[in-house]
């Protein structure tokens, strides 16, 4: 529901909607992302680059890149 308020650009509903969503799985980095986006369509970019930061974490730990053995 928090990526469908975004789209409709109801801020204030996406956040209400992701901000439960983290409650129940805080390790979820799509919800981070998206509660990121919302905090900058609102003007609230020090929240935003918060949130940003630890959708990237953890969909690093989600996602492991491996190395080149060469």
């Amino acid at each position: 529901m928090g990526r469908v308020q975004l789209k409709k650009q109801d801020y204030a509903q996406a956040e209400q909607y992701l901000i439960r969503a983290l409650r129940m799985d805080s390790n979820n980095y799509m919800t981070h992302n998206l509660l990121g986006q919302t905090y900058r369509a609102q003007g609230r970019a020090a929240d935003a680059e918060r949130e940003l930061k630890t959708a990237e974490q953890l969909q690093s730990a989600q996602h492991p890149q491996f190395e080149d053995p060469r």
